[in-house]
């Protein structure tokens, strides 16, 4: 490929596309994500040192969120070793407190 092709292939790659409008949208969905897990440990520190049995309820919704996250980051190719070993470990993790969860309603 040649030099003019090579540059009009990335003119037109980036003419699609606004990089502040990209780097707004990642950091502020960063945010909010973290902002969500935040506010979810937050509650679950409280409710475990107010003793109440809602700390497995609760880690199930972090780590249901956690599976759907390790999982699209998986399937879109980064860093797919780490990112499959977190999505087992949250999986069983899940499970584990959906266990709880049933054992403590009495459905199980």
């Amino acid at each position: 490929m040649d030099k003019e092709k090579l540059i009009n292939a990335i003119e037109m790659d980036k003419s699609d596309r606004d990089e502040r409008e990209e780097s707004i949208k990642t950091s502020s969905y960063t945010w909010a994500h973290s902002g969500g897990y935040f506010v979810l440990i937050l509650l679950i520190l409280i409710r475990w040192v107010g003793g109440e049995p809602f700390v497995a309820d609760l880690f199930m919704i972090l780590m249901g969120q956690m599976i759907f996250m390790t999982f699209f980051l998986y399937i879109n190719n980064k860093e797919k070793k780490s990112n499959l070993y977190f999505f087992i470990a949250t999986t069983l993790l899940f499970l584990g407190f959906t266990y709880n969860t049933l054992v403590y309603y009495g459905i199980i």
